[in-house]
């Protein structure tokens, strides 16, 4: 069979040139998704949560990396100060605005 066989005749079906528009009342199965349209559904929905819990992860990730690196920075500059630097503790610390 040649491939404009197949499309004349088996793979166009009843949406061919020259074929016959249904007279009738449609039905709601003739027309609605079916069990596969929601088993499509249902799996991408469920690729989409899958997507969002492996966003989130990812994102606390980096979030946790940029601490430790800010820490680890932080602490090589008060090193390279001699000790010297402010510690994260004085930095958070209020400050008064009263002079004594």
């Amino acid at each position: 069979m040649t491939p404009g066989a197949v499309v004349a005749g088996g793979l166009a079906g009843p949406w061919s040139a020259g074929a016959e528009t249904p007279t009738g009342e449609l039905q709601p199965w003739d027309v609605s998704p079916g069990i596969e349209g929601f088993f499509a559904f249902f799996a991408l929905a469920a690729v989409v949560v899958a997507l969002g819990f492996l966003v989130v992860r990812q994102m606390r990730r980096v979030d946790q990396n940029a601490r430790v690196r800010a820490a680890q920075e932080a602490k090589e500059r008060s090193e390279a100060d001699g000790g010297a630097g402010v510690t994260e503790a004085e930095q958070d610390a209020p400050r008064s605005t009263e002079a004594e």
